[in-house]
């Protein structure tokens, strides 16, 4: 059973194969300062093989926050992440993959931030475990211009962002790419936003690099895939962006 009101943000988190770093990705979002109360989890878990489900599932059953859907495997994050966008009801969203985790207090001081300055993007300070991390995207900033700040350095979905921006452009994740599609996507919510902040004080976000190697960003790829991405967020730049 859910809240009849909105609440404040929607934790979105796309699943497959996760464990067993999903426990911890779980109990840093259930377990967040903002409280059960104001907060959404939408868990698609997408055609995992490695008991991932039945562990969404066991959350779900104490939780009643969090809500659970099962799909059959799409190939990639877009989709079971744009399944959860057309479920989502908070005022805001952030995505947190299933092998990272939050800090206790990350989404209290992202919404705080957001609230206090009418922010409709805020990045959440990113810490490495593993992984590089872009120290000059995350510097604190009650406000930060897309065109003289570094916040397009970081183009990974932690971030939070107004839900009525994202309904508003009717933007979604492409689908047809597994590797990329996340810069596509934040580079269309970074130029629909009319204000960006940066929570650079507080380390919200920790970034894994898994130790079976199977984060997505390892799979193999070719050229193509490589930098098929890359060519549609320049020609997102080209055709939004003034001289």
């Amino acid at each position: 059973m859910h809240h009849a009101s909105a609440p404040d943000i929607t934790v979105i988190i796309a699943v497959y194969n996760a464990m067993p770093y999903l426990n911890e990705c779980l109990d840093s979002a259930l377990g967040q300062s903002l409280g059960a109360e104001r907060l959404e989890v939408i868990a698609v878990d997408d055609g995992s093989t490695d008991g991932s489900g039945a562990e969404l599932d066991r959350y779900a059953a104490r939780h009643p926050q969090l809500r659970v859907v099962h799909q059959p495997n799409s190939g990639g994050p877009g989709g079971p992440r744009n399944r959860a966008l057309d479920l989502a009801r908070g005022r805001y969203l952030f995505v947190l993959d299933a092998d990272d985790y939050l800090g206790p207090e990350a989404l209290e001081r992202l919404l705080d931030m957001a609230e206090a300055q009418g922010s409709d993007v805020v990045l959440a300070k990113q810490v490495g475990l593993g992984r590089t991390v872009s120290d000059k995207a995350h510097r604190h900033a009650e406000e930060a211009d897309l065109h003289t700040s570094e916040v397009y350095r970081s183009l990974h979905s932690a971030k939070l962002m107004r839900r009525q921006v994202i309904e508003d452009a009717r933007l979604r994740y492409p689908e047809d790419l597994w590797y990329g599609e996340d810069q596509i996507f934040v580079t269309e919510v970074f130029l629909a936003a009319g204000k960006i902040s940066v929570v650079g004080d507080y380390d919200c976000y920790f970034l894994r690099r898994r130790e079976d190697g199977q984060n997505i960003t390892s799979r193999q790829r070719t050229a193509g895939e490589t930098v098929a991405h890359i060519e549609r967020v320049m020609a997102l730049v080209a055709d939004r962006v003034q001289d």
